[in-house]
């Protein structure tokens, strides 16, 4: 792990906007009853394995993007170390033992690392060795001079590095910013093996993922949109005109709200959406809830209102848009992404936005942090 004072960084959930350190988004997100006033936030905060609850989600095998990332990753560490089983095992015990870095055997074994780095594009490569449940040090480093961190580095035991050296490759569920380099990468670990087959030491590799976290954001956001998009389609022209009755009425217990409601509820149920509901714009800053698939208790108030948010200002403005970030549905649980799509008057006037929110898998909903 490297950054530019030479001290662990903390891991940093990662989003499509990648190399900005994790702040707090405070925003209004239409959500079911009672909507979120904040954004779920991250600060800053160091994710080890014992308050990193989230790090834990590998394990549920969502089989979703941040899968197939983290795979890839880790799929070079394993592989990597393969390279350095048995005889090379043994060497890393002998530059363990040295001490230092000065030998033949520690540049003989840098060459496999430099070898592994750059047959696949990795930022850095780099070996650990244990030395408590909760510690660990630096030991060959691919890179050279001051890029390298020093010798015997310690770092704070990491989740990914534990199920390592426990003699299982694995990745971490996160990305993290690099301040040395710049961008975001995601760490992937395997075990080493020494001609007696034991775990002397572990290759950790640190990979560059600012395009996949682009295309994961790229990737949610669309489908949400397709869905906001087409259901837009059904409400235009003669529902338009039905919303704007419904917004002169003044309140939902009429046959126009049921009528338009329905085409609401049938938009949620044939796609799995959690929300969906629709907006009328009342200032540059701000919106307020019409209708609403969801009935009774669950259904936010007649006129609620929210700050504007950009993917609405743009679908106010006639466009189709989508949210680059999750948010954390207090209501039902679960981790949500928002899109929208203008609504059309039979005059061919935007009368309101269709919204919809819809759910992330927890694992892939990590890919979205920064």
């Amino acid at each position: 792990m490297h950054n530019s004072d030479k001290t662990r960084k903390g891991k940093f959930f990662g989003l499509c906007v990648a190399g900005i350190l994790i702040f707090l988004l405070s925003v209004t997100i239409c959500g079911c009853g009672q909507r979120l006033s904040e954004r779920m936030e991250n600060v800053g905060q160091e994710t080890s394995g014992e308050n990193n609850s989230l790090t834990q989600t590998e394990e549920e095998g969502c089989g979703g993007v941040n899968s197939l990332i983290g795979g890839k990753i880790e799929a070079i560490a394993a592989t990597g170390a393969l390279l350095l089983n048995g005889e090379y095992g043994d060497l890393h015990e002998k530059i363990v033992a040295d001490g230092h870095r000065n030998s033949e055997a520690y540049t003989s074994f840098q060459k496999i690392l430099q070898d592994i780095r750059d047959a696949n594009g990795a930022t850095y490569v780099y070996t650990l060795i244990k030395v408590s449940d909760k510690m660990i040090n630096l030991i060959v480093d691919a890179a050279e001079g001051e890029d390298a961190d020093d010798y015997g580095t310690p770092y704070e035991m990491e989740p990914v590095w534990e199920k390592s050296f426990a003699g299982e490759p694995a990745y971490a569920p996160y990305a993290w910013e690099d301040e040395w380099q710049g961008g975001m990468l995601k760490t992937a670990s395997a075990p080493i093996y020494n001609s007696s087959g034991e775990i002397v030491a572990i290759l950790s590799v640190d990979y560059p993922i600012d395009d996949d976290l682009a295309y994961a954001c790229r990737l949610y956001g669309e489908r949400t949109m397709a869905i906001a998009a087409t259901g837009a389609l059904l409400l235009n022209g003669e529902y338009g005109d039905l919303h704007e009755k419904i917004v002169a009425d003044g309140h939902r217990n009429s046959e126009a709200y049921a009528s338009f409601q329905k085409i609401l509820q049938d938009i949620q149920d044939t796609n799995g959406a959690t929300y969906v509901y629709t907006l009328i714009k009342l200032s540059d800053d701000m919106t307020s809830l019409i209708t609403s698939a969801a009935v009774g208790e669950d259904a936010d108030a007649y006129g609620t209102p929210y700050e504007m948010e950009p993917l609405w200002e743009k679908s106010f403005g006639g466009e189709p848009a989508y949210a680059p970030y999750v948010w954390e549905d207090e209501w039902q649980g679960g981790m949500l992404q928002t899109a929208s799509a203008p609504i059309y008057n039979s005059s061919g006037e935007v009368v309101a936005i269709l919204s919809i929110d819809y759910p992330v898998p927890l694992d892939d909903a990590l890919l979205f942090y920064y």
